[in-house]
């Protein structure tokens, strides 16, 4: 079963010019996504991806996570991927317990070797144990009017090294991070408590 180890943060606004400008002068790898989500709890995420696969995830453990440079709240989730027959049914589509989201992603992704030696890779790399950072533009709303954006680091490979390959890359590119965009505990939730707090009306 793959498992992650996760932090993400989400800003109440529009993308940052100043952000925007960085994560295109790294050459970090861009993707334009609509993904459709369902969310029945803070513990529990079933996403369209794209149109293409459907994805569960379920949260294990989250604990508080900092470094010099930022804070957030750690999790773990376990997560299931299968691809659908058909693009996203008009059933989900249509359903007012879905949520639409469209995303504009901003992709580094990073590989751990057994020597600690953290190396930045490219998407289509099948790296076995690494961590992706992700800035996301995103759109949201019944007529996808309402803005905020979202960062976040993601680790992936063996379930008993995605803690290690989380730390390991978190530390090697904090620093490089643009200054005044360090995450705090205040704003770092999952996607699925995000979106819970939308459906209850929080800014």
């Amino acid at each position: 079963m793959p498992e992650s180890f996760e932090v993400r943060w989400f800003m109440p606004a529009p993308l940052p010019s100043a952000l925007r400008e960085w994560s295109e002068d790294s050459d970090a790898e861009v993707e334009d996504r609509d993904d459709n989500y369902f969310v029945p709890s803070p513990q529990v995420g079933i996403k369209v991806r794209g149109g293409e696969k459907i994805e569960l995830k379920q949260l294990l453990e989250e604990r508080l996570w900092s470094d010099s440079q930022m804070a957030g709240t750690a999790q773990r989730w376990a997560k299931w991927t299968l691809p659908l027959a058909t693009p996203t049914p008009d059933e989900i589509r249509s359903a007012a317990e879905w949520q639409l989201i469209r995303k504009t992603r901003w992709t580094q992704k990073y590989e751990v070797f057994n020597d600690d030696q953290v190396v930045r890779v490219q998407r289509d790399h099948r790296a076995q144990e690494g961590c992706k950072l992700e800035i996301v533009e995103i759109k949201y709303g019944s007529d996808l009017s309402r803005d905020a954006w979202s960062y976040g680091l993601e680790s992936f490979g063996t379930p008993s090294l995605v803690e290690r390959n989380f730390l390991k890359v978190a530390s090697a590119i904090s620093k490089k991070f643009p200054e005044g965009f360090r995450g705090s505990v205040g704003n770092s939730v999952s996607y699925p408590m995000w979106l819970l707090r939308r459906m209850q009306g929080h800014s």
